[in-house]
């Protein structure tokens, strides 16, 4: 059973409170935020490009190349973008885990699992 958008938002905050660096001094700031699903799916990367475009969240013709999703999995594997967090920890590393709001824990391999699923099935609600 795929994650839902809910969980999605909390696994991005939950790796933006990790982070080294503030997500609030990157350009985007933490755009999902304040996102409706359908604002997330269909929207893009606000205050930053890619080639002077702008950068859409979801690639809908192949999500596993969603520019959210890559930024989060490895450096330079979209448009020469630094991984997010920028400075780490990255979900990546070995070791890497998150503390949800509800306590539960979630590896950086179960939050990349549980991504590509949410994405490669639609982007359930």
């Amino acid at each position: 059973m795929p994650i839902t958008y809910s969980r999605v938002i909390a696994y991005l905050d939950a790796i933006a409170d990790k982070g080294i660096n503030k997500t609030e001094d990157a350009p985007h700031d933490r755009f999902w935020k304040d996102l409706s699903r359908e604002q997330f799916v269909n929207g893009t990367v606000p205050n930053v490009h890619c080639h002077g475009a702008d950068i859409p969240i979801i690639d809908h013709e192949n999500p596993a190349n969603s520019s959210f999703f890559l930024v989060l999995k490895a450096n330079a594997a979209f448009c020469n973008k630094a991984q997010m967090p920028r400075g780490g920890p990255w979900i990546t590393d070995e070791g890497y885990a998150i503390t949800l709001v509800d306590g539960s824990q979630v590896s950086g391999q179960q939050i990349q699992d549980d991504i590509i699923d949410w994405l490669l099935n639609g982007f359930p609600e």
